[in-house]
Formats: C-alpha cells, sequence, structure tokens
C-alpha cells in the first residue's frame, strides 16, 4: 500500500544530473521509495540545460562536478533560461 506522501509525490517530475552511475541507482531508488517514479537521468549538465528547455521539471539535481558541464554552471544557464 502506498503512504500518503507516496501519493503526493506520484505527479513529481524530476531530473538528476550525475555522472556516477552508482549515485543514480542510489538516489533513483530513494526516489522510487518516496513514489516519484517519472525520473529522468543524464551524465551532464549540459544535458540538463538542453533538456530544461523544453520540460519543466518539478525538481532538479545536479551534481557539482560533472563532465562537459558542471551542475554550477548547469544551474547558472537553467536559471537564467
Amino acid at each position: 500500500a502506498r503512504t500518503p506522501a507516496q501519493n503526493r509525490n506520484k505527479n513529481l517530475k524530476v531530473l538528476y544530473a550525475e555522472d556516477n552511475v552508482v549515485n543514480q541507482k542510489v538516489l533513483s531508488r530513494v526516489l522510487n521509495r518516496a513514489g516519484i517514479s517519472d525520473i529522468t537521468i543524464v551524465d551532464n549538465g549540459k544535458t540538463a540545460v538542453e533538456l530544461c528547455r523544453s520540460v519543466k521539471y518539478s525538481c532538479i539535481f545536479l551534481d557539482m562536478q560533472m563532465p562537459v558541464m558542471d551542475g554550477i554552471e548547469a544551474c547558472k544557464q537553467i536559471v537564467k533560461n
């Protein structure tokens, strides 16, 4: 049975930018247990920025150190757009 919190979270759309596969799996499981199943995972900040131009996310998690574009620069670009 789903908890009230899981029911509230079922409509959330999450973007997760992380280049470490183990970390991707850990956060995905944590989010799934919280009732969040709509999770998009990318491995660099540039891809995250590009996705945010066309998709509205409820929450965005950005790793600080990634190839191509780090989380800090990605955050700046996402806020700017």
